[in-house]
Order: structure tokens, then sequence, then C-alpha cells
């Protein structure tokens, strides 16, 4: 049971972050998307569409979907991306 207290805190941590980050008015998906930009950015900050998509696929995202959040995360300046299919975090 120690296991699961200790999850159920570092839950409330986490969620503690994303609302400092204001990243709790994201939907799964987009938190998703989010996510793997920043952990698949290289030395200059940026994630190559396809290493996104596939890296999403592994948490259940379809191709549309990941597409779909790429773009609302860059409208709602969460994200920035270039005309060679990279994107960065905004954050």
């Amino acid at each position: 049971m120690t296991s699961l207290i200790r999850l159920s805190a570092l839950y409330r941590i986490i969620r503690g972050m994303e609302k400092d980050l204001c990243l709790d008015q994201l939907s799964h998906s987009e938190r998703v998307v989010l996510m793997s930009v920043v952990n698949l950015a290289d030395a200059s900050g940026q994630a190559k569409t396809d290493a996104i998509i596939d890296d999403c696929k592994e948490d259940g995202l379809s191709r549309p979907t990941v597409f779909r959040c790429l773009k609302m995360l860059t409208k709602t300046g969460k994200l920035h991306n270039d005309q060679f299919g990279y994107y960065k975090p905004a954050l």
C-alpha cells in the first residue's frame, strides 16, 4: 500500500506543476504530444514531426490526433513550428 500512497503524492505534485504551467487546461492527448516534444527536443530545442508521431503512438495516439494536437498547441502558443516539420516548446 505504501507504493500506492507514494504514487498518489507524486500525482498531486505533478497536477500542481501542470496547474502552475497552465497545462491543466489541455486535453490528455495535447499533454501527451506536448511532453513528447519536450522529451524529444534535440540540442537546438526542436523535435521532428515524424519522431513526435512515433513517440505518441506508444501512448495510443493516432497520427491524425497528433496532428490535431500539434495544430492546437501551436495555435494556443504552447509550441512553435517551422516550415521544415520541427516543433519546439514555447514554455
